[in-house]
């Protein structure tokens, strides 16, 4: 699962960044490092990229889901 996503931009970020993913997603769920869950992105129309915004410094899991698969990224937002 994890070559779902082709990149995160920036990384580490302002708490701003986008996601690039291979394949279409249809939901992007971000946690805090304590397993919260902070933020839920529906992905509208069959976008791969998701933009992210509005988080605070720290590190941050982000769940990548599709119909099929899921895949995990750590992003850092400075």
């Amino acid at each position: 699962g994890s070559e779902m996503c082709k990149e995160t931009d920036p990384n580490p970020s302002n708490g701003e960044f986008s996601i690039n993913t291979k394949t279409i997603l249809n939901k992007v769920n971000i946690y805090s490092q304590t397993g919260a869950l902070v933020k839920t992105i529906e992905v509208m129309n069959n976008s791969n990229v998701v933009n992210v915004n509005g988080l605070t410094s720290g590190i941050y899991f982000i769940e990548l889901l599709n119909e099929s698969d899921k895949s995990w990224k750590k992003i850092i937002v400075e």
